[in-house]
């Protein structure tokens, strides 16, 4: 076979093959030979059929079913050259010239690996604070315990509203232009600071049946005053009842939270609770502040075609799980479009910092054993539950292996270079910048494949997780967040 291969743009290859008569010929007579060994026609013993009735009955299939072939086979020949052997994205082939008779031609666009350079990526200062759990933030926990275990119970003795109370209300726009400020039988809790402004003062004071007119206002950049026109909102409302919320002491708290057999025991969890998650949240902010600089700092263009097949890679992830929920977007006011743009940045990101790690990862040497992998597979077969023995069987294809490698040897990247990066606070110098000692030192001494959150959790299949849903967006706003009574 014949290939040209024609440099197009920086990361794109036209390719054209031409495959020789010679060739086709070779094939479709071993085709032909199957057959007359395996077709029975009327009038002939088996085995006897002519070559000439057989070709004369299957050539036309015969000869897409070759050309089929030996498409595959040229692909995989043509890919072993130097100049697509960084091959990511492969346009389906065209048959440019074929007489239905000898040999062929066929053409394809291919999009090859571009080249990140990283520099200054050791020693990154990184702008996030270290997260300190006190007394401040135990105390605010136990009075979100509190509001949770909160008992809500009608108010038999009086018929005026007062301060936090929680009030069944009905309300609609005194003039046409805001329709969406209308709600029936909505329970008003007076204590949320979400009210919008003069709500709950003009609520206060009214009596159970009455009606009076409330003037509300809202923050120029609410939906609802670019909707209604204006910043300031007349609403007709009507108070049916009242209630009032009563929070547990904390000796009953203790109870029913369930947590230790005393307030003292229950705060120590607490705080214990509180730290953990303050650290995982730390670790991201830190993922996420060292991923923005080295994205900042190596700029590099991605393969059109190529990008636009991972976004709808995800699309197509993101829409089977729709399907699982039971769930049909035109029913969330989103469209496929709308899902593909929601999509698109993320998808991007993901690509650009996989071809950041991975020329740290060759210039730093960074690689994972094959103990390092045995482990994250057992560690994702656990995590996966009933699943776990199908995954296992999953990363037994070399392909998958190798994949699941791959993702792991980026995650130690990323550990590697968190454990060069220093924070803001620690430094006297702007974030951003390496720091004095920010040597390369060894990838060993981070030698840590645990899975950060978003990242080696990733590394299973779509089956075992996926990307969070995407969510419409909000055409308008509720003058308060209302339950239904």
């Amino acid at each position: 076979m014949d290939v040209e291969i024609t440099h197009t743009g920086p990361l794109e290859r036209a390719v054209q093959i031409q495959v020789g008569e010679d060739q086709v010929t070779d094939e479709e007579q071993q085709v032909l030979r199957r057959l007359k060994s395996q077709v029975q026609v009327k009038g002939f013993r088996p085995g006897k059929v002519p070559e000439r009735e057989i070709h004369r009955r299957y050539g036309k299939k015969v000869r897409r079913d070759v050309i089929s072939t030996l498409i595959q086979k040229s692909l995989a020949e043509a890919l072993d050259r130097d100049d697509l052997k960084a091959v990511l994205y492969l346009s389906p082939p065209e048959i440019v010239d074929d007489s239905g008779a000898g040999g062929f031609t066929f053409c394809f666009t291919a999009e090859v690996k571009p080249e990140a350079k990283p520099t200054g990526y050791l020693g990154l200062v990184l702008d996030v604070e270290e997260p300190s759990i006190g007394e401040k933030e135990v105390d605010q926990e136990i009075e979100r315990l509190r509001e949770g275990h909160a008992t809500i119970e009608p108010v038999e003795d009086r018929k005026v509203v007062e301060k936090d109370d929680l009030v069944t209300v009905t309300y609609k726009p005194v003039e046409e232009g805001a329709a969406e400020l209308s709600a029936q039988q909505a329970v008003i809790d007076l204590s949320d600071e979400g009210i919008a402004e003069g709500f709950a003062d003009g609520l206060i004071g009214m009596e159970v049946d009455a009606t009076q007119t409330i003037k509300v206002g809202f923050p120029s950049g609410r939906v609802v005053a670019e909707k209604s026109g204006t910043e300031q909102v007349e609403l007709k409302v009507t108070v049916h009842g009242i209630k009032k919320k009563t929070l547990p002491v904390l000796d009953e708290l203790v109870d029913l939270v369930g947590e230790g057999d005393s307030l003292a025991q229950l705060r120590e969890n607490i705080e214990k609770q509180l730290t953990m998650a303050a650290q995982r949240q730390f670790r991201n902010q830190r993922r996420q502040a060292l991923e923005n600089l080295l994205l900042s700092k190596t700029e590099f263009d991605l393969p059109p075609a190529f990008l636009d097949s991972r976004v709808e890679e995800e699309f197509g992830h993101r829409m089977r799980e729709f399907k699982r929920a039971g769930i049909k977007p035109e029913a969330l006011g989103v469209t496929s479009e709308t899902i593909r743009e929601q999509i698109r940045d993320g998808v991007e990101r993901r690509i650009r910092m996989e071809f950041i790690l991975s020329a740290v990862a060759e210039r730093e040497k960074v690689e994972i054993t094959e103990k390092e992998l045995s482990k994250a597979i057992e560690d994702l077969s656990k995590a996966a539950g009933p699943s776990g023995a199908q995954l296992k069987k999953v990363y037994r294809s070399p392909e998958n292996r190798s994949g699941l490698k791959e993702r792991l040897r980026l995650d130690k990247t990323l550990d590697f270079l968190l454990s060069k990066a220093t924070l803001a606070s620690d430094v006297d110098q702007p974030a951003g910048t390496p720091s004095p000692d920010g040597d390369a030192g060894s990838v060993e001494e981070t030698n840590d494949t645990k899975s950060a959150e978003g990242s080696v959790s990733d590394a299973a299949d779509s089956e075992a997780q996926g990307e969070p849903e995407p969510k419409p967006e909000q055409d308008s706003a509720p003058v308060v967040d209302a339950e239904t009574d």
